[in-house]
């Protein structure tokens, strides 16, 4: 009877790094129930909690007594895979996360006091759905209130208010407006990728300077109408529209979804005030330009770029602003980062920074991390780190990158995701474009069938592995890494393949 017990209370202290696991994957995903249990029932530690329940079935029916040392086991080799996952976003522990833990707690505890030993391997993934459904009607309520109460403080603000959306780049010019705004305006922006209307909330309630004169707001949307909201919200005078692509499909639908819901922003911009738009992107010609005025950006804009050149050390172009052309050198890989660069400086200008200053910010400008950001490796290799890249024209802004460099050069990738029907077709025609410019590609998930049938399409000799994370991708290729040779590790890679 003691050692029964003693499995029981051993498998319920090892399955808290399981609980805070799932956890973790409820709050990456904005706590939407269904998409944070499905990411849940397909890492490595639900995975291994089901062998665990299906070897201890038997185990309990056939050994009797015995399953407690098994029970034991199986527990802790649950909590080994749920602390072997390297986070890539811890979870922090807000109000909200802590209400779910501290209900998931209780449902636990009762679960190992009254369950079979065989389900108690499962028990955190199998409570935390329910207790999250629960709680759901009480959130919606909370978060109701908590984005009024940000309305409010909104609506009363004398700060200028900028919106940036797009497909791609909307962390990256924001970053790069709110540099060039603060030679002239006390200018902050949203922290990280908080696009959402609780992000900005959070960050409007918060953590908004009282002082502040300019704040950039980055908006991002899944479906039609998520624009729409987030600007009667925020109310903003001015926007960025970086430019559209093919991005969350299994989400918006088609693309012409897409273009709606990303040219919701110009319906909110008033007379007196602007919309800078990308006129070298093809979707956002399609869009309708005379919602509110506008300035564009490209090789024919009203502030226009030439001469890109793409090196291992950076990107130089030629940009003319407000009259005045200047040759630029910035630390910022890629050739899409000359016109996220020019973006935000045709915004600046209008709101009055000088063209000099303009150009200074844009030379003194540092990496975003995991955005194209160069890390230098050991014994003279390279890390290109572009993990938070999700969209083709990225992708192939990162290609660019790589072939800059001499050595033997490998990507590990995932390809793009929530493309629905043309998922396979997108990652088909990716695998093309990596295998004309690298030496191996290491593949992960859903799409490694579409991206090595591609490569093997471009060419029958390329070599193609296959790994579950991103870790045994390291292990794969650090044995070939020797000076000079380069690994680009592309895509927005959750933590089940960290």
């Amino acid at each position: 009877m003691f050692w029964h017990f003693a499995a029981r209370v051993a498998a319920a202290a090892l399955s808290l790094p399981a609980l805070l696991f799932a956890l973790r994957f409820f709050q990456q995903t904005g706590y939407n129930v269904a998409r944070g249990y499905i990411r849940i029932a397909l890492s490595r530690c639900f995975v291994c909690g089901a062998i665990c329940v299906a070897l201890l079935v038997p185990v309990e029916i056939l050994l009797g007594d015995y399953s407690d040392a098994v029970l034991a086991g199986c527990s802790f080799a649950s909590a080994a895979v749920a602390l072997s996952v390297r986070a890539k976003v811890p979870l922090k522990f807000t109000r909200r996360a802590t209400r779910l833990f501290v209900a998931s707690t209780v449902a636990c505890t009762v679960g190992f006091l009254f369950l079979p030993s065989y389900l108690l391997p499962l028990l955190p993934f199998l409570v935390i759905l329910p207790c999250a459904l629960l709680l759901l009607p009480f959130e919606r309520s909370i978060n109701a209130k908590y984005i009024r109460q940000a309305e409010q403080k909104l609506s009363r603000a004398a700060y200028i208010k900028i919106a940036v959306t797009g497909s791609f780049g909307k962390t990256s010019v924001k970053n790069i407006l709110t540099e060039m705004l603060s030679s002239k305006y006390k200018a902050c922006c949203t922290p990280g990728s908080f696009n959402t209307p609780l992000g900005i909330a959070s960050y409007v309630n918060n953590d908004l300077p009282c002082d502040a004169e300019a704040v950039v707001f980055e908006m991002g949307a899944k479906k039609r109408g998520d624009i729409d909201f987030l600007c009667k919200m925020v109310k903003p005078r001015y926007g960025i529209l970086t430019g559209i692509e093919k991005q969350h499909l299994s989400t918006f639908g088609s693309v012409d979804n897409v273009i709606a819901a990303k040219g919701e922003l110009l319906k909110h911009i008033p007379e007196n005030g602007i919309c800078v738009l990308n006129a070298d992107n093809v979707y956002t010609r399609r869009l309708d330009i005379e919602a509110c005025p506008t300035v564009t950006v490209g090789a024919t804009g009203d502030v226009a770029i030439g001469d890109v050149s793409v090196s291992a050390a950076g990107t130089s172009f030629c940009l003319t602003v407000g009259g005045k052309k200047r040759t630029l050198k910035t630390r910022l890989l890629g050739a899409f980062n000359a016109t996220n660069v020019a973006l935000a400086a045709a915004l600046a200008y209008e709101l009055g920074v000088d063209a000099e200053d303009i150009f200074g910010a844009a030379e003194r400008l540092k990496p975003v991390p995991h955005r194209l950001e160069l890390i230098e490796g050991a014994n003279g290799t390279a890390i290109i780190d572009d993990s938070y890249n999700a969209n083709i024209s990225g992708v192939r802004g990162a290609l660019e990158v790589l072939s800059c460099f001499e050595g033997k050069r490998y990507v590990v990738t995932q390809g793009i995701v929530e493309l629905g029907r043309e998922q396979f077709e997108v990652n088909f025609g990716l695998g093309k474009e990596l295998a004309a410019v690298s030496d191996a590609i290491v593949t992960l998930g859903q799409n490694c069938k579409a991206l090595s049938q591609g490569a093997r399409a471009a060419n029958a000799s390329a070599e193609i592995l296959f790994a579950d994370t991103v870790g045994e991708a390291a292990s794969l290729l650090a044995p070939r890494m020797r000076a000079g040779d380069v690994i680009l590790f592309q895509n927005d890679l959750p933590d089940s393949m960290i």
